[in-house]
């Protein structure tokens, strides 16, 4: 790929260990672990801590990695509890800018246009931008 030496690129991996998270954590700066607020997402943690910490923690031009809890809904107890637990257990590697769950998301994919352009308003859309400034400031991927 030619890229722009500024260019910022993302790869979604499958959910869990896999031989995709393997390639990706060779040769990413900067890992995003996307949660969901369930028991589920929550038992994962373990296996992902490890892959990082094999893969990428201690190569050069990895900068870090952190977790952000997308669908989030904050009148469900649960997604409230999961929410505090990370929180308390990842400290400055959990991201409490959440994204929250909003019909816009599935709208925009469904056209194939990202939710900043389909909605611009919406939650999702105001939350993904306080992602974006909170992962810039915490990498150090701003002048």
């Amino acid at each position: 790929m030619t890229l722009d030496e500024d260019a910022v690129l993302l790869i979604d991996t499958p959910p869990g260990p896999s031989i995709y998270l393997q390639q990706v954590l060779r040769v990413a700066h900067v890992g995003l672990v996307v949660l969901r607020p369930d028991a589920a997402s929550y038992s994962t943690i373990p296996a992902i801590e490890s892959l990082i910490n094999y893969y990428a923690v201690k190569r050069p031009g990895f900068l870090g990695y952190c977790y952000v809890l997308n669908q989030m809904d904050a009148a469900k107890q649960l997604c409230r509890d999961v929410f505090g637990m990370l929180r308390t257990e990842l400290g400055g590697r959990f991201v409490t800018a959440a994204i929250h769950k909003d019909e816009a998301v599935s709208e925009a994919l469904a056209c194939q246009t990202p939710v900043a352009f389909y909605a611009q308003h919406s939650s999702a859309a105001h939350d993904i931008g306080q992602l974006t400034t909170w992962l810039q400031k915490h990498f150090g991927l701003v002048d």
